[in-house]
């Protein structure tokens, strides 16, 4: 329905440009003066009939007095600013010119907060763009600590030499840097390349079929899996991570060697790492270190209000070389599945330098991104 008072004034200013009274317009489409004033004071509804005969009368086309188009003008203001201290509708009326201005400033508001919150979304999630950002602030750094030595003056010529050819090598470094960046922010497969350098995920023997067909039969559960397998729990969830049918859930996996140096990595929805910095994500992983042979499960999700829960088997074993003699080493293998679990969450994040729990109390060092 358009909204009264808009259709009333919209009449009253058209009868007035044509010099008429109330009762002769009344007269002309055949209802009394009183009707008429209730009509143009927006406190009468007009029907489709007497709509036409007003329009007829005033030589105006009856879409321009309804002015239907303005409906939803209003609402949208009235979702603005709901708290005006003049009707919405007297304010359309008034200033339509500023009227459409406000909505479409708001509808551009509204557009680039959401663009902030997808690029707060990425810095935080992914990987390889915390990584080039923490290192192109480590550039920063590494350059305004030299300048202000210089500034505060050196002293000696081949100090200053030095502390120039620092200067202009960071620089050297940043403009990669920020090229590296620019270009994998605008998807080339060059740039990725080269801020990100995630190892490769593990190739396993096992055939991936007998894995999707175990996996159907037992669920994403690695020790069921590994029992139809008749593989070491390690070697199943390895073999779980490459698994290839849209069916299950989507699986992510890391691995690390004894000293807790990352050897693979593979990331999944929800689950992603800044390089080999703020390995926040990965603690499941290492906290295996400290008990070999012992499977532990743990259920995690990034920080952020839409990051899915993700459940993480570790697992941590000792493996033999293929040469004689050899020692045993010892490596820690998580798989995360994103299965939606229902129990509560440890949340962790990418690591310090964009991590957005502020309260965690293993942080390192206070965000250097302010998101």
């Amino acid at each position: 329905m358009p909204h009264r008072s808009l259709i009333g004034s919209r009449v009253r200013d058209r009868r007035l440009s044509l010099s008429l009274s109330q009762r002769q317009l009344a007269q002309a489409i055949g209802i009394s003066p009183s009707y008429l004033n209730l009509i143009e004071h927006g406190k009468r509804g007009i029907g489709a009939g007497l709509l036409t005969r007003l329009a007829d009368a005033l030589g105006a086309d009856a879409a321009v007095l309804q002015a239907a188009e303005d409906n939803a003008l209003i609402a949208r203001l009235a979702a603005i600013t709901p708290d005006t201290a003049e009707p919405v509708e007297a304010i359309v009326d008034r200033f339509p010119v500023w009227s459409r201005q406000i909505a479409a400033q708001a509808d551009e508001i509204a557009e680039l907060t959401q663009d902030k919150a997808a690029l707060t979304e990425r810095a935080q999630y992914d990987p390889a763009l915390a990584a080039a950002l923490h290192d192109v602030l480590s550039i920063v750094t590494s350059i305004r600590s030299t300048a202000s030595i210089l500034v505060d003056g050196a002293g000696d010529p081949e100090w200053e030499a030095r502390f120039h050819a620092n200067i202009y090598n960071d620089s050297k470094r940043l403009a990669q840097m920020s090229q590296a960046l620019v270009e994998y922010l605008d998807g080339t497969r060059a740039a990725q390349d080269q801020v990100s350098d995630a190892p490769d995920p593990i190739e396993t023997r096992i055939d991936r079929i007998e894995v999707d067909r175990a996996m159907h039969r037992v669920g994403s559960d690695p020790a069921a899996v590994a029992k139809v397998l008749g593989v070491g729990l390690a070697d199943a969830m390895i073999a779980m991570a490459g698994h290839t049918d849209a069916d299950l859930p989507q699986m992510g996996l890391a691995a690390c060697d004894g000293a807790g140096v990352m050897t693979h990595y593979q990331p999944c929805d929800g689950f992603m790492m800044a390089r080999m910095r703020g390995a926040c994500p990965l603690w499941p992983l290492f906290q295996a270190l400290q008990q070999p042979g012992r499977p532990m499960r743990h259920v995690v999700a990034m920080t952020g209000g839409q990051s899915p829960r993700l459940t993480c088997y570790t697992v941590a074993d000792r493996y033999e070389a293929a040469t004689f003699d050899a020692s045993a080493a010892i490596r820690s293998v998580m798989l995360v599945v994103a299965d939606a679990p229902s129990a509560a969450a440890q949340t962790v994040g990418p690591g310090c330098a964009t991590c957005a729990a502020q309260d965690c109390a293993a942080r390192r060092e206070a965000p250097r991104l302010r998101l």
